[in-house]
Parts: structure tokens; C-alpha cells; sequence
């Protein structure tokens, strides 16, 4: 299957996600529960969660921090369903062409556009199919990478990953 259509990218993916997702990542959130390597963390004092993870570098450096919403009622071009976003905060300083590229276990490598940079990183957010979801189910791990002075891959444990996206509840996708 081609890379394109295990991660499909809109045009305009700000509609797909809440505002309460913004929230989270901004750190307006509270963690809820810890599922193998992940938190599941949500909207103070409401039931809009997000799974998330901070990424390490391979002697052990915070890199990056990814985070999964699942949602209900969005839908690709072709009217494929979205079950799942995913935001990956990388840091500033990143070669921007090169954006973030993701790859599962043994899986091809999956290139992840950069949406924007804010004071504390640069953005990359993305829908993910069925496909995707699924394959991060069966992995083990993620390795994200991209490109400062040199090439930088991140490792992101999927160890609970299953447990922590099958216990979030899906928040309505907005516009589009």
C-alpha cells in the first residue's frame, strides 16, 4: 500500500481537531491515566482526552512529544473514515523541507509535513486511517525522525499503546 494512503493529509486538517486538543497540547490538561508508555491526558475537568508520549533520543534526550485524539464523523477526500489524528511537537531548529518522518518496526517510512512552528517547537499534525492505527497497535516501536545538524531519530515506545487509544473516546471532528 502507498505511503499516502496510510496517512491521509488534507488540506486543511484545523477543522479535524478540537479546540480542546489545542488545549492539551498547550498544557491546559490533567493526566487521567497511564497505559504501558502512555499517558492519557485531558481538558481539565472534561472528558476531551489525548493520548500522548515524549519521545527520547537514543542516549536518553527529550525530543519530542506525539500525541493521538481519536475522533468521530471525519472523513478523507474519497470519504475514507478518520478514526484518529496525531500531533507530533518537534523542536525548533528543524530543517523544514525534510518536515518529520515516522516508521514502525520494520514498516516503510511514512513522511509526517510540518504544519507550523510556534515558540515551543515545530508542528506536524496528520489524520491517521485504519491502517495506521492498526499498525501502531502491532508494533512495538515508532522511530521519528528529522533533521537539526544532523539527522536525529526519536524512538517512541508503543507499549500500551492499544489499551490507551481503545480507552479514549472519540471527540466530534469540526469543520473542514
Amino acid at each position: 500500500m502507498k505511503i499516502s494512503s496510510i496517512l491521509a493529509v488534507p488540506a486543511l486538517l484545523v477543522g479535524l481537531l478540537s479546540a480542546g486538543s489545542s488545549a492539551i497540547a498547550q498544557g491546559n490538561d490533567e493526566v487521567r491515566a497511564t497505559h504501558g508508555d502512555w499517558e492519557i491526558r485531558c481538558v481539565a475537568g472534561s472528558d476531551n482526552c489525548a493520548m500522548s508520549q515524549i519521545g527520547k533520543t537514543g542516549d536518553g534526550k527529550r525530543a519530542l512529544l506525539v500525541t493521538i485524539q481519536r475522533v468521530s464523523g471525519a472523513a478523507a477526500d474519497n470519504g475514507t473514515p478518520i478514526p484518529a489524528a496525531i500531533t507530533v511537537q518537534a523542536p525548533l531548529g528543524i530543517l523544514i523541507p525534510y518536515g518529520l518522518r515516522v516508521k514502525i518496526d520494520s514498516d516503510k517510512v511514512v513522511p509526517l509535513p510540518l504544519s507550523r512552528c510556534i515558540p515551543a517547537g515545530c508542528v506536524s499534525q496528520a489524520p491517521m486511517l485504519d491502517e495506521a492505527v492498526s499498525k501502531m497497535k502491532a508494533g512495538s516501536q515508532a522511530v521519528f525522525g528529522f533533521f537539526l545538524d544532523a539527522e536525529v531519530l526519536v524512538n517512541v515506545s508503543l507499549r500500551g499503546f492499544t489499551k490507551a487509544y481503545n480507552s479514549l473516546k472519540p471527540v466530534a471532528a469540526q469543520g473542514g
